[in-house]
């Protein structure tokens, strides 16, 4: 069994906070109308700032599995175990709109839409997510026989078909062209998140053999603020200008998501080294809660905005504060449910 990789769970940590604000600020950037233009301003850059967390969820996965030897049992296990905690969640969000929030769900046509969508929109992640896991004899297969150039090439090629075709239909759209890809490139352009995925598991093995080179920090440091910063005042821009929230920049095939996201896992993996008990133990306890949290932080943050008015607070104190309170909401509900024999392999 491999030692913990604080590395990793830092990075882990980050996201999951990454999560919450995503979905808090989204709330921000979605009530255009009602959000006067400073506030909105916060909101997007924010959101700009944590859109690097799903991708991360992503890469960590690969990195701590793709390049291992593929279990069969190990793999069937893991598949069915997701699929159950989807299941249970599923369940869990659709009493919570129909007896909470009022929403008019039937059971039956629900059950039916879950196996093609998610009945609460976060839980998106888990059908990718598990399509992963199913695909991993094959996945697995093919990044162990690759050398270095065709992880090079493999890297560009994502990057190119995935991230820079995405900006060029937007640069499209903006000129009132509407463009649809009925022919994606397989495995480089059809499935971003296998990009993600295969990604982490190519730096996290350049990491490891420090052959990332100490002079690249910078310039991935560099790479990532400006990546950031094109998503925040471009999305701003362009969603001010079109009175409508454009997030097209956000979006995780974005090649501006790819490079910050990219350059956010090298920064971290390459450079932050806990050695302290005390901060491992914080590690420990916040990565162990945050898958949890990632299932449960929609309940908190609804009662929270269904309670509060909460455009009135601006963006730029709104969402870090927001994002607080659902955060300690969540790790109380999930340390909850850790302590539940049964339910707690659910969280």
């Amino acid at each position: 069994m491999r030692d913990k990789d604080y590395r990793l769970e830092a990075l882990r940590i980050i996201s999951m906070f990454m999560v919450i604000t995503i979905h808090v600020a989204n709330y921000y950037c979605r009530n255009l109308p009602a959000t006067e233009s400073w506030s909105y301003l916060g909101a997007t850059f924010f959101n700009a700032l944590s859109r690097t967390s799903v991708p991360i969820f992503f890469m960590i996965s690969g990195a701590l599995m793709a390049g291992r030897k593929y279990d069969h049992e190990k793999n069937k296990d893991k598949v069915k175990h997701f699929v159950m905690v989807l299941i249970i969640w599923s369940a869990v969000y659709f009493y919570w709109k129909t007896i909470y929030m009022g929403e008019n769900l039937s059971l039956f046509p629900t059950v039916i839409q879950s196996l093609f969508k998610p009945v609460s929109p976060h839980l998106w992640y888990m059908y990718p997510f598990i399509g992963l896991m199913i695909a991993m004899p094959f996945t697995s297969a093919l990044v162990n026989n690759m050398d270095k150039n065709i992880e090079k090439l493999f890297l560009k090629m994502w990057m190119f078909f995935s991230g820079v075709v995405l900006i060029m239909r937007m640069g499209f759209d903006l000129f009132g062209f509407s463009t649809t890809i009925n022919y994606n490139v397989p495995i480089v352009q059809g499935t971003y998140y296998l990009g993600y995925f295969i990604a982490g598991h190519i730096l996290y093995k350049k990491i490891n053999q420090d052959s990332m080179g100490r002079s690249n920090h910078l310039k991935f440091l560099g790479i990532y603020l400006s990546s950031i910063t094109v998503m925040w005042l471009g999305t701003y821009y362009l969603s001010i200008r079109k009175q409508g929230y454009y997030d097209w920049i956000y979006t995780y095939r974005s090649i501006f998501v790819i490079l910050a996201t990219l350059s956010l896992f090298v920064i971290v993996a390459a450079i932050y080294k806990p050695d302290r008990k005390m901060t491992k133990k914080v590690l420990n306890n916040l990565s162990k809660a945050s898958f949890g949290v990632y299932l449960v932080h929609i309940i908190p943050w609804e009662f929270l905005r269904t309670n509060l008015d909460v455009l009135s607070v601006n963006g730029f104190i709104g969402v870090p504060m927001f994002t607080g309170i659902v955060f300690v909401a969540s790790y109380l509900i999930v340390s909850i449910i850790q302590k539940m024999p049964g339910l707690n392999k659910f969280i």
